[in-house]
């Protein structure tokens, strides 16, 4: 839908490797978008940046890292690692494994190196965010659970940062497996970067969180 409206899509790898991987996300979404600009094919004026899951958090660490970026979206994002490594499923620390090691490689317990838990944690820095930020997030989300996001949201909320909150009742870490949800989702995008990106329509200016009808 997004190339359809006229948008330049890049997906680009991701990799890391070290003990900080918002910061190296981060320089890696800029050495993207710096490629993409230098070979024209997008205005450095009017860019924005998606992504799901593990997507999702690297988005919520650019937007607080960087103001490259006009508008961003972050779906079944994870954005607080404290409260992810401490979310237990049953007696299963669902967070754990992939915090510890696997995906992020922090390489410490919290109790270890809890300031590298706070670094690499969007949420404890949310002051710094001056791109507007579209979260999209299913209640049942037993991955990533919707506190996640609650709490980015509500940190932009109590400073006042141009952001909405969805809440798709029912809908768990892959919001879109429900064609009404995935339609709706679609609608949203569109807007969010029509508005932010392109300008067509006014700017609230305000945090709203919203459920689909």
């Amino acid at each position: 839908r997004l190339a359809g409206r006229g948008y330049a899509l890049l997906a680009p790898d991701m990799p890391w490797s070290d003990e900080d991987p918002a910061d190296r996300i981060t320089a890696l979404a800029l050495a993207a978008a710096d490629a993409v600009v230098d070979q024209g094919y997008a205005d450095p004026l009017r860019m924005g940046v998606m992504g799901g899951s593990l997507g999702g958090y690297s988005v919520c660490c650019v937007v607080t890292r960087t103001d490259r970026f006009r508008a961003a979206v972050a779906e079944a994002s994870f954005c607080d690692l404290v409260s992810q490594v401490l979310y237990a499923k049953g007696n299963t620390l669902a967070g754990v494994p992939w915090v510890e090691g696997g995906i992020l490689r922090l390489g410490a317990t919290l109790w270890e190196a809890p300031q590298r838990y706070i670094d690499n944690s969007p949420v404890f820095r949310v002051n710094h965010v001056n791109t507007s930020l579209l979260l999209l997030h299913g209640t049942a989300d037993d991955a990533c659970p919707i506190h996640q996001a609650e709490e980015m949201y509500a940190g932009l909320l109590h400073l006042g940062k141009v952001a909405t909150l969805v809440r798709y009742h029912g809908a768990g870490h892959v919001i879109g497996q429900s064609p009404e949800n995935h339609r709706d989702m679609q609608v949203r995008v569109l807007e969010w970067f029509g508005r932010y990106l392109r300008g067509e329509t006014e700017e609230g200016g305000k945090p709203i969180a919203e459920q689909p009808d």
